[in-house]
């Protein structure tokens, strides 16, 4: 429980840097498709990227417009060259009124892990909401997580940002994991306070051309996370997430087994991979400790016990993926931060 919850948050991490609304690639691309709406009908469509998108930074994306629906690609890679790729994103939104209102999209997600070998097929499902000024202040996406397009899942999650409140809490998450080997379910909820920091203007790789104006999602940034949150188990698949008040999530059909508190520091780099990570996530009721830390290319952790001693090991790459090991001598493979036996 404490693993899964642990690996729940880096996960959480990847993504809400995502929806971060300043360079984030999913808060600046729901942002731009709303300021599309609000152009008058007889201005001509701002400029978009080619259809053959160029490399930059690690990134390479492209945005066409047709009738009402902007289809969206994102292909983000280890590397500046683009060369290795990590995490592929296609997005159909369907822009709100220019007067403001909701929009929604949909789309997938592929991750690689960095041996170039697809471990996770994701399906999106998002709503955001804008004001009549144009800014974007909620948005609410349902991701289910799958071993490849045709396969059945294996979980479901949910993020939610609020934007431009009083309210310290701007974020949250949720998720139902089917574990088949061990034939139960388990889930994590926790809303938190996210602290976003940009790194360093991105500068083009040796044969980009200039830089292009979605340049801020191809920049390096830090996501801080104080966490609190819930664990539950239950029966293989009947754990039910849902949203909650905005921006909480719930799971039902199962019973709260873990409370869970600790900080997640994580770093990206230009191609939006993990680029360093401090994790420290606790459950006082079970005297478990879990610990995730990366060097080089490599992420690893321990879950430890009150008297310290270690009844667990995580070894990850920057997708995610990798194994859990416990004391027992058993070990459970890791996709793109899920364990999936």
């Amino acid at each position: 429980m404490v693993s899964s919850s642990a690996l729940s948050v880096a996960d959480a991490s990847v993504e809400l840097n995502q929806l971060n609304v300043s360079n984030g690639s999913l808060g600046l691309a729901l942002a731009q498709s709303a300021a599309e709406a609000r152009r008058p009908a007889d201005a001509s469509p701002s400029p978009t990227p080619s259809s053959s998108p160029t490399c930059f930074n690690g990134v390479e994306y492209s945005r066409t417009i047709s009738g009402s629906t902007i289809d969206l690609t994102l292909e983000f890679f280890y590397d500046n060259a683009c060369t290795e790729p990590y995490m592929l994103r296609t997005l159909a939104i369907t822009p709100p009124p220019a007067s403001g209102g909701t929009g929604t999209a949909t789309g997938t997600v592929e991750v690689f892990n960095e041996s170039g070998t697809p471990v996770d097929f994701n399906t999106l499902a998002l709503t955001f909401i804008v004001d009549a000024q144009g800014n974007l202040t909620q948005v609410s996406e349902e991701k289910t997580a799958a071993p490849g397009p045709s396969a059945a899942p294996y979980a479901q999650f949910g993020y939610a940002c609020v934007y431009g409140t009083a309210s310290a809490i701007d974020c949250g998450l949720g998720n139902a994991i089917n574990d088949t080997s061990a034939n139960v379910s388990v889930g994590f909820t926790e809303t938190t306070t996210v602290a976003s920091s940009p790194g360093p203007s991105a500068s083009p790789a040796p044969s980009a051309s200039p830089m292009p104006s979605w340049a801020p999602i191809a920049a390096p940034r830090s996501v801080q996370l104080q966490i609190n949150g819930q664990g539950y188990t239950g029966t293989l698949g009947g754990l039910t997430l849902a949203p909650g008040v905005a921006p909480a999530w719930t799971v039902s059909g199962g019973t709260q087994a873990a409370t869970l508190a600790g900080t997640a520091s994580f770093g990206f780099g230009c191609g939006s991979y993990v680029s360093n990570v401090s994790l420290t996530l606790t459950d006082t009721a079970a005297g478990l400790t879990v610990t995730l830390t990366q060097s080089g290319h490599q992420l690893t952790g321990t879950v430890t016990n009150t008297s310290g001693q270690t009844v667990a090991t995580i070894s990850l790459d920057r997708s995610g993926s990798g194994t859990i090991t416990y004391t027992n001598g058993t070990t459970a493979p890791v996709k793109d931060w899920i364990i999936v036996g």
